[in-house]
């Protein structure tokens, strides 16, 4: 897992702006996840995943299936990060919560990368 930071942070009065690179993603999903509730519960073969906090709070735990090398972190809103290929990652929701989550690779139902 990689923390991702933001190559302009702009703030004003008005609020802030953060921008993302993201030429490399094929497909971006909306997701709203219930407090304490979990998703994933698997990895990706070839598959990057980035995913931008919107709101609330998530704690993730990895485990990189190649390595064994776990890892636990929690994030909230603003906050960038990267699921790299055979890193197995639970996501648990501390409160409701919102993200966006893009893929490396667009999602095909009949041939998923998730194991």
């Amino acid at each position: 897992m990689r923390v991702v930071e933001s190559k302009n942070i702009y703030i004003d009065g008005r609020g802030k702006i953060q921008s993302f690179d993201l030429k490399a993603w094929k497909e971006a999903n909306y997701v709203a996840t219930k407090k304490g509730t979990t998703r994933g519960n698997h990895y990706h073969m070839k598959t990057r995943e980035k995913f931008l906090v919107m709101e609330g709070s998530i704690e993730v735990l990895i485990e990189n299936v190649m390595s064994g090398r776990r890892q636990k972190r929690r994030f909230s809103e603003g906050n960038v990060f990267e699921i790299k290929p055979y890193e197995y990652h639970v996501i648990k929701a501390v409160t409701d919560c919102k993200w966006i989550s893009f893929l490396s690779i667009k999602y095909n139902k009949n041939k998923p990368d998730v194991w």
